[in-house]
């Protein structure tokens, strides 16, 4: 039993380095996160459309070995021109690097995907030579010589070298993770916003396009806000959008595009307000004003809520509850919460039911009007001129019911004076006299003056 004992116990100190904990293994993993710390990446010159030297220094976590390679993209960087027409790749052993006697160095020219982003795919491979090798921990100095005419084809801050740009290291190398590591930092290459001044702080510059990215309402030329000026520099603020008042259709079901003050106003680019033109109203003359706000005399309201008022005009048989516009039920209309009129205010009830009248007391585009005091015509005996039972009101498109009213300026006898000082007077003919020129004159021998 005692020998057998002390076996278990030179076995398990055998196997103790390779038993670990969960703790043990997620330590150990997350120190292997990355196989190269301290990279950092120098270009000289720090100008665009030159050939540069670019300086690359890293320290592995892990022995580079004879033939291992250290694959480093950089994005933007071309051995062309300096157009968009890419370069030649440079084959292993014929680029010039330093110090030549630990890498062999190629060049692979990349694509040009777009002016956001150029090169997007160009990288450096180093390639340990077969009689050597790099402790870990070792700082690594490599040096790619102007004299290899490879070029910054547009300039990069430190936005433009986070991970998601492309920016990248990694190694194939024995104990690494292959996993591309960001480059921790390099020079600012180019001359960025300079001639912006820096973009004042309200906005981002893109060294790529040497522009300002102005923030949210600044000015920066957003197609979206046509006729503001162009703040090149962020300096100005942007109007607010809506949908263009004059857009052509350019489909059957198509026609109208975001402006700047929907065309319908200016831009005050100093306080980013727009000056809507006469008859256009919001923040960015969205929506039609009603002329004069109705005069004091109504309420200015939107195609879709008149819809639901029984005294809109023209009167209707339909119900408010079956009334729609806009976006509900079955119709689609643009200009249902952008077009708004004026519904006018009236003493009396409006409508096409009994005791309501089917014109109200104010009227007009602006409700400036009012009608007159309302009668039969004396003169009519047969016929009463105020029943509108069975009568369809102005405009076609509802009937009176039962004990429906219409309204008649003056009964017919006189003038109606609407729109001066004495709104809404009646001027009766000669013979007739009443607030509505409802009675007839009577002379002193008692006979009716017509």
């Amino acid at each position: 039993k005692k020998d057998l004992m002390m076996f278990g116990v030179k076995l398990l100190l055998l196997l103790a380095p390779l038993i670990r904990s969960d703790d043990d293994d997620e330590s150990t993993s997350s120190s292997r996160i990355w196989d190269f710390t301290e990279s950092f990446m120098t270009v000289t010159p720090a100008q665009t459309q030159t050939p540069v030297q670019i300086h690359i220094k890293m320290i592995p976590r892990m022995t580079l070995n004879a033939t291992d390679l250290v694959w480093i993209q950089l994005p933007r960087f071309t051995s062309g021109d300096g157009s968009k027409n890419p370069g030649s790749n440079i084959e292993k052993g014929q680029l010039k690097i330093g110090p030549s006697v630990y890498f062999e160095g190629e060049w692979i020219e990349g694509d040009f995907n777009s002016e956001t982003r150029p090169y997007y795919n160009s990288s450096l491979k180093l390639y340990v030579k077969g009689s050597r090798w790099i402790e870990s921990g070792v700082q690594i100095d490599v040096y790619v010589y102007a004299s290899n005419g490879i070029k910054a084809y547009c300039g990069l801050d430190m936005a433009s070298r986070s991970p998601d740009q492309g920016f990248i290291i990694r190694t194939n190398a024995t104990g690494g993770n292959n996993n591309p590591v960001p480059l921790e930092d390099s020079d600012i290459v180019g001359n960025g916003c300079a001639a912006q001044l820096d973009c004042l702080s309200r906005g981002s510059c893109n060294y790529c396009t040497e522009r300002c990215e102005c923030y949210e309402n600044l000015g920066d030329g957003n197609p979206l806000h046509r006729g503001a000026v162009v703040s090149t520099d962020c300096t100005l603020t942007n109007c607010p959008v809506g949908l263009s008042w004059s857009g052509l259709p350019w489909s059957s079901t198509e026609a109208r595009v975001e402006a700047t003050c929907s065309d319908a106003g200016l831009c005050e680019e100093q306080t980013g307000t727009c000056q809507c033109f006469s008859g256009f109203d919001g923040i960015a003359c969205e929506r039609m004003d009603c002329f004069n706000d109705c005069s004091g005399h109504g309420q200015c309201l939107t195609m879709a809520e008149l819809a639901f008022m029984d005294s809109a005009l023209p009167l209707s048989a339909i119900t408010t509850l079956e009334a729609r516009y806009g976006s509900h039920g079955k119709a689609s209309a643009w200009d249902a919460d952008i077009v708004r009129g004026c519904l006018c205010d009236s003493s009396w009830s409006v409508g096409l039911s009994l005791g309501q009248r089917q014109q109200p007391e104010f009227f007009g585009a602006d409700c400036s009007l009012r009608r007159c005091p309302s009668a039969d015509d004396p003169t009519t005996v047969v016929t009463d001129e105020t029943d509108c039972s069975n009568v369809t009101a102005p405009g076609g498109r509802g009937v009176g019911k039962s004990g429906n009213i219409c309204h008649v300026d003056c009964a017919n006898r006189g003038l109606c004076d609407t729109g001066n000082n004495d709104l809404g007077r009646c001027t009766c003919f000669s013979g007739y006299s009443g607030a509505a020129c409802e009675r007839f004159e009577v002379n002193s021998g008692g006979v009716a003056t017509l």
